[in-house]
Formats: structure tokens, C-alpha cells, sequence
């Protein structure tokens, strides 16, 4: 033995091949192999254990008209153990690898792999690797199944005496799928992965990193009724447990899903890090992707999830849940609906005493686009980590939250998209973590379009100095064409930040947007609204912040808005009299505002052709609590023309304002035209309860219907072609 150190013996090492092939027959192909367990060192001086073999296995099958069926299996050895003595370390587990393929020209095809990893042995020895491939393809009627697995091994303890090794490292894993049709049968494709656990740390020394994994599936039809399902599961290896840096294996799932005809397409991928143990120990990250498209008639599916492996648990140092990521898409380019949904999960950090333990970020983002005539529908969710635990009350902060969806519908169908964003609470006297909601939804068919944004900061460590709670930021948009809905809705709530919704319509010649925005001195919420023909009552909707506007509103509407208002009746609803557009602006103090101030706004813009008289009808004016004036402020209401502001008026009387927007006409004049964008602006600057809104109706005298309607055409035309000159008018009016 000269001065090496003793060692074991080596496992051996296993293959396997199998081929099957037929012309019109069935065809069926499985091979298996099994490494062999590396020898077992026992000896008075220090001695290492042998190492595992390895197993590699590979299935092949084909037939012309046949079905297929093809399995492949590989295990590695376990690796051999060490001396209980200081110094020797385990054997590594042996790596598996696993490869099937299965092909028909014309009948099903079935294909399966299975790979898994040895052991590692006592004393340290690192799992085996992973790796299983496997595909499918028929090119006729028949359907088609792929399926591949892989389990990285498990490392192993370094031991128990002083001296011994590290823990051994978890092995990784990778799994590939594809299933294939290149005529009208069902796909379906799964890959499943798993790392290995790492070893616990032996005597003082560190423990083993959990094993990566990684999984890969994708199924895809090219015509006919097949339908084409594809999922992706990873899940990352937890750390060893007991004195080193046990950090959690990191977990990729991705999974795509084509349907080339009237199919459905329906993709899922889901990944979790593993928990991380030991000092430093972090949690594994999770990325989740996946994407759905069809190409007929079929609906296209997708969802994505991620979640982040958990901090580990000790004394001292830095110990983070593992960061989150998920991302999703889903694309109709036929008559079906495309549905996409992303969640997104961060680890939470680590308990302990001494050194920061931040909870993992979580990223969601979600797509879903309809090119015919189906809906999109989309969702992003994501939920930052806690901090950890400190018992001596470091600031633990929380992860950040970040969330964005987005809806588009190219043809008739409807678009709706939400996103919610959570940040991590803080620990100790951590702040909380910061949360970015951002929603959007637009039809450009004639469907209607609805935009919901939700984000909620953090809330800070309740320590011995409290921490602060995170920021939020909350932001919709929706638009769409032809005069249908669009609605977008945002709420936040945190230690700063903003709600902010924007809609966007057209009918006719005329373009509108709403627009609300509210702070979050309290919990923020906006509500905006814009469509043609019929509108919305008038009525407190409740938010802090509100817009509701209406181009070419029908007769029926305009009536029913300007009721008893006899002044507005009679300017704009006449028979030769067309009212361009109507909007509902106000505000409402927020139920917990806590007495600050805080400023409110909320807009209607209108773009439209007109070279007449214009005609403002303030309508009626609804306000809320406010008893005796207290917690009013000032009300601020301003009209821009071509970006040139033509009025501003600001009102700390609440009893002035309240008379100001009570049946009552402003002649704008005969010079904003021909084309004409025009923004009615309201701001509420309030510090108690209550609420103050308003609506109006613009329009003026027009030739007969016939008439006005080209020249409606025609001005809308040049709006977009011409330069419009810039243009100051003196203030219309001024109010105390």
C-alpha cells in the first residue's frame, strides 16, 4: 500500500441496449442496468470506501405502421462507506443515465426513461447524477406518450468523529420529454426531476449542497383534432443538516405545449428549491416557464410555478429563502380562448440567532394573447418570503414581490388580467418587503377589457424599534375600440407608494380615457372607466380615487345623467344638439388615512373633431361626510385643451364647490376646433373623512345626423394627420 490510504473496492459499472424495428408490426424495446455498490473500507488506519459504478442504458424502437413501446431504466450504485476513524471519506454514488426513443410512421408510439442516482457513501461520498431522455413521435393517427424521471442520489454524513469529512453533496438531476405528432393524435409529455439531499457536516466540517434539478418537456401536434399536454415538475435537493453550508439545490422546470389544430394546448411547469440547512445556508432558487400556443381551434392553457426553498436554521450568518421566478404564456391564434397563470412563492429566510435572514424575492409574470376570436385571460400572483426569525433582533428584511400580467385580444374576444404582488414581512426590526403589481388588458376587436392590479407591501419587523413596512406600487390599464368596457382597477397599500388605473376606449370619431391615481397614505384604491353609448350612474363607488367616462353617449344616457338639471338640458339636449362625451369624477378619503393629508386626482380626456360652439354642462355635484367642512381641504378642477390649460380652479369652501358644479353651462367657445383633446382634471387635497365628486357633459349644436357623422369621420381623420397649433385662452372663470 506504500503511504497511499486504503481504500474499498470500486462498484462496477452496467450497460444496457436495446433495439427493436418492424415494418408493419408491434415493436417493443426495454432495457435496464444497475451499478454496482462500491466496497465498504474497514480497517484500523484511516481507508476511503470504493466508488459506486455507474449505469448507462439506452432503448430504441420503430415501426412503419406499428405501435411502439419503448422503456429505458438506469440506477447507479450506492457508493462504498469509510473508515469510522478520522480521516477517510465515502465512495460517490454512481451516475445513472437513461435514453428511450420510440418513433411510428403511422401507429402510437410510447416511450419512457427512468434514471437514478447511487447513493453516496458514510464518510462524505456525494450522490450520483441523474440523467433521463426520453421522445416519442408518430406521424399518423396515432397518439403519442413520453415520460422521463430522474432521482439524483442522496450524499451522504461525513461522519460523527473530530476530523471527518464534509457532508457529501446531493447528486443532480435532469429529465427531458418531447412528444411529437406529426398527424392528428394526442401528445403528452412529462419530465419529473428531483436532487438529491446532501449530507449532514461530520465533526465541525460543512454540510453537502442539496442537488440541482432540472426538467424539460415539450409536446407539440402539427394537425388535426390531437390535443398536446406537456408538464415539467423540478424540485431541488434539500441541504445537509448539522454545522456547515447546507444550501438547498436549485430547482428549473420548463414545459412548452404547440397544438397545430383544433387540439387544446396545455403546458404546466411547476419548481420548488430545496430547504437549505446548516450555517450559510440558503435556500435553492425556483424557476418555473411555461407556454402554451394553438394554432386552430383549440384553447391554449398554460400555467407556471415557483417556489423558493426555505433558509436554514442556525447560529450565525446569512441565511435567505431561496428567490422565486415564474413565467407563463398562452397564445390562441384561432378561434379558441388562450388562459395563462403564474405564481410565484419566495422562500422564507432562515430562524436564528445572529445575522441577517432575508425572505426570497418572488417574480410572476403571466401573458396570454388571443389572435381570433377567443378570450385572453391572464393572472400573475406573487408572495415574497418572511424574513427569519432573530432572537437577537437583527433586521431580517422581507422579499420583494413582483407580479405583471397582460391580456390582449387581436379579434372580437375579451381581455381580462389581474396581477397581485405581496411583499415578506420583516422580522425583528427588518423593514418589509416592497411589492409591484402591474396589470394590463386590451381588446382591440370590440371585446371589453378589465384590469386589476393588487399590492401589498410588507409589513415591518415588530422588534424593539419597529420595522418599516414596504413600499407598494399598483398600477391598470385597460383599453379597447368601438365603444365597449374597458376597467382598470388598482389597489395599494404600504408605507409609500401609488394606485394608478388608466382606460382607454374609441367610438365614432371619438377617443376617451380615464384616469384615477391615489397615494397610499392609506390603502389605495382606483377605479377608471371608459366606454361609448351607455355609461355608468352617478353614484359614490367608494374608492379613494375614481374617473368614469362615456364617449357619444345615446340619448337615453345623456338624459338619464343630466336628469333635473334644467340649465344643461337645455344647452346640450336639444334636437340639433350631440354631446360628445360625459364623465364622473371624484374621490374619497381613505378609512385609514389617519388624519394625513393627502392629495387625490382623477381625469376624462376626450379627442374628437368639432369646429362649432362647445358647451361644458356641469351637471350635479354628490358629497360624503365632511360634516361641517372638517377634513376638506381644497378641490382643485382644471380643463386642458391641445395641452394648454384653459381653466383652473381651486375651491377651499366646500359649500363654494358644491354650488360651482350644480346645473350650470360654460361656453368653451368656437376656437379649440377642429380637433380638439380636451382633459377635465379633479383634485381632492383632504385629511379626514369623507368624499366629493361631480359629472359633467360637453357637446354643442351639430348639422343634421347624416352630416355630422362624416364630418365626425373626417375631423377624426385630421386629427391624426395635422399639427395642431398652440393655443392660450385667459382662465373662464374664477371661484373662492
Amino acid at each position: 500500500m506504500g503511504g497511499g490510504i486504503a481504500k474499498g473496492g470500486e462498484g462496477g459499472g452496467a450497460m444496457a441496449t436495446s433495439t427493436g424495428s418492424a415494418g408493419a408490426g408491434s415493436v417493443t424495446s426495454s432495457a435496464s442496468a444497475v451499478g454496482g455498490d462500491g466496497g465498504f473500507y474497514v480497517g484500523e488506519s484511516s481507508g476511503n470506501g470504493g466508488g459506486a459504478g455507474s449505469a448507462t442504458v439506452v432503448a430504441i424502437g420503430a415501426s412503419r405502421s406499428g405501435d411502439v413501446s419503448v422503456s429505458a431504466s438506469a440506477t447507479g450504485g450506492a457508493g462504498g462507506g469509510a473508515t469510522f476513524s478520522a480521516g477517510g471519506s465515502g465512495g460517490a454514488g454512481g451516475a445513472a443515465n437513461a435514453s428511450s426513443t420510440a418513433t411510428s410512421t403511422s401507429g402510437n408510439a410510447s416511450s419512457s426513461a427512468n434514471a437514478g442516482g447511487g447513493s453516496g457513501g458514510f464518510g462524505g461520498g456525494s450522490g450520483g447524477d441523474a440523467d433521463a431522455s426520453s421522445e416519442a413521435t408518430s406521424g399518423g393517427l396515432g397518439s403519442v406518450s413520453s415520460s422521463a424521471a430522474a432521482f439524483g442520489g442522496s450524499g451522504s454524513s461525513g461522519g460523527v468523529l473530530e476530523g471527518a469529512d464534509n457532508g457529501g453533496a446531493g447528486g443532480d438531476a435532469n429529465a427531458s420529454s418531447r412528444a411529437n405528432s406529426g398527424g392528428s393524435g394526442d401528445t403528452s409529455s412529462s419530465a419529473t426531476a428531483f436532487g438529491g439531499s446532501g449530507g449532514p457536516g461530520g465533526g465541525g466540517d460543512r454540510d453537502g449542497a442539496g442537488g440541482k434539478a432540472t426538467a424539460t418537456s415539450v409536446a407539440t401536434t402539427a394537425v388535426g383534432a390531437g390535443a398536446a399536454l406537456s408538464s415539467a415538475n423540478a424540485t431541488g435537493g434539500a441541504g445537509g443538516g448539522r454545522n456547515g453550508d447546507g444550501a438547498g439545490g436549485d430547482a428549473d422546470a420548463s414545459s412548452e405545449a404547440k397544438s397545430g389544430g383544433s387540439g387544446n394546448a396545455t403546458s404546466s411547469a411547476s419548481a420548488t428549491g430545496g430547504d437549505g440547512n446548516g450555517l450559510f445556508a440558503t435556500g435553492g432558487d425556483a424557476n418555473a416557464s411555461s407556454a402554451a400556443t394553438s394554432n386552430g381551434s383549440g384553447n391554449a392553457t398554460s400555467s407556471a410555478t415557483a417556489i423558493g426553498g426555505v433558509g436554514g436554521n442556525t447560529v450565525g450568518g446569512p441565511k435567505s429563502g431561496g428567490d422565486a421566478n415564474a413565467s407563463s404564456a398562452a397564445t390562441s391564434n384561432g378561434s379558441g380562448n388562450a388562459t395563462s397563470s403564474a405564481t410565484a412563492i419566495g422562500g422564507v429566510g432562515g430562524n436564528t440567532f445572529g445575522g441577517p435572514k432575508s425572505g426570497g424575492d418572488a417574480s410572476a409574470s403571466s401573458g396570454a394573447a388571443s389572435n381570433g376570436s377567443g378570450n385572453a385571460s391572464s393572472s400573475a400572483n406573487a408572495t415574497a418570503g418572511a424574513g427569519g426569525f432573530d432572537f437577537g433582533e437583527f433586521k431580517t428584511a422581507g422579499g420583494a414581490a413582483s407580479a405583471g400580467s397582460s391580456a390582449t385580444s387581436n379579434g372580437s374576444g375579451n381581455a381580462s388580467s389581474s396581477a397581485n404582488a405581496i411583499g415578506g414581512a420583516g422580522n425583528a426590526s427588518g423593514p418589509g418587503g416592497d411589492a409591484t403589481a402591474m396589470a394590463n388588458a386590451s381588446a382591440s376587436g370590440g371585446g371589453t377589457a378589465v384590469a386589476t392590479s393588487v399590492a401589498t407591501g410588507g409589513a415591518g419587523g415588530a422588534g424593539t424599534v419597529a420595522g418599516a413596512a414596504g413600499t407598494a406600487n399598483a398600477t391598470s390599464s385597460a383599453q379597447t375600440a368601438r365603444g365597449a368596457l374597458a376597467q382598470a382597477q388598482s389597489t395599494a397599500l404600504g408605507s409609500s407608494g401609488e394606485a394608478q388605473s388608466i382606460a382607454k376606449t374609441n367610438l365614432t370619431g371619438v377617443s376617451v380615457q380615464s384616469t384615477a391615481m391615489a397615494p397610499t397614505g392609506g390603502t389605495a384604491t382606483t377605479n377608471a372607466i371608459a366606454q361609448g353609448g351607455a355609461g355608468q350612474a352617478f353614484a359614490n363607488p367608494g374608492q379613494t380615487a375614481y374617473a368614469f367616462s362615456t364617449a357619444l353617449p345615446d340619448k337615453a344616457y345623456a338624459t338619464t345623467l343630466v336628469g333635473g338639471a334644467s340649465h344643461v338640458a337645455s344647452a346640450l339636449l336639444g334636437p340639433r344638439d350631440a354631446v360628445f362625451g360625459t364623465a364622473i369624477l371624484g374621490a374619497n378619503y381613505a378609512a385609514d388615512g389617519g388624519g394625513e393629508s393627502t392629495t387625490y386626482s382623477a381625469s376624462s380626456t376626450f379627442d374628437f373633431g368639432y369646429g362649432g360652439d362647445l358647451q361644458l354642462g356641469l351637471i350635479d355635484d354628490q358629497q360624503s361626510g365632511f360634516a361641517n367642512g372638517l377634513g376638506f381641504q381644497s378641490m382643485e378642477f382644471t380643463i386642458t385643451a391641445d395641452g394648454v390649460e384653459i381653466l383652473d380652479t381651486t375651491f377651499r369652501s366646500l359649500a363654494v364647490a358644491e354650488s360651482f358644479f350644480r346645473d350650470d353651462v360654460i361656453d368653451l367657445g368656437s376656437d379649440l376646433g377642429p380637433n380638439i383633446d380636451l382633459t377635465f382634471g379633479y383634485t381632492l387635497v383632504a385629511d379626514g373623512t369623507g368624499g366629493f365628486g361631480f359629472d359633467l357633459a360637453v357637446g354643442g349644436a351639430v348639422p343634421e345626423s347624416s352630416t355630422w357623422a362624416m364630418m365626425l369621420v373626417g375631423f377624426a381623420g385630421l386629427g391624426f394627420a395635422g399639427h395642431r397649433s398652440t393655443r392660450r385662452r385667459a382662465g373662464l372663470r374664477a371661484w373662492g
